[in-house]
């Protein structure tokens, strides 16, 4: 599996058969890098073998992390410290 077009995770089936396709789940936990991350998969395999599979991917948004604030969440402060000015700047022209 590749993130972002570099190498993250290497998974290789060990339940190889020559007359049966095999299925294996793997799983695998990462922290996206930005707004935006590219999720990549590629066939290691020899050119000859087109015996491969790739089924039933899926993500799952585990929320945000711990600690790390939403990259609105200076922006919205902002917002609302320059509304509690303005209010502010209001009421001491009406005084």
């Amino acid at each position: 599996m590749q993130l972002n077009d570099s190498p993250a995770f290497t998974d290789t089936n060990s339940t190889v058969s020559a007359t049966t396709q095999n299925w294996e789940q793997f799983t695998h936990t990462f922290l996206a890098g930005g707004a935006s991350t590219t999720i990549g998969f590629r066939n290691a395999d020899p050119v000859s073998d087109n015996d491969n599979g790739l089924d039933n991917v899926v993500l799952t948004d585990l929320g945000p992390v711990a600690g790390v604030p939403e990259p609105s969440a200076p922006f919205l402060l902002a917002g609302i410290v320059g509304l509690g000015g303005i209010v502010w700047r209001k009421n001491c022209k009406r005084q």
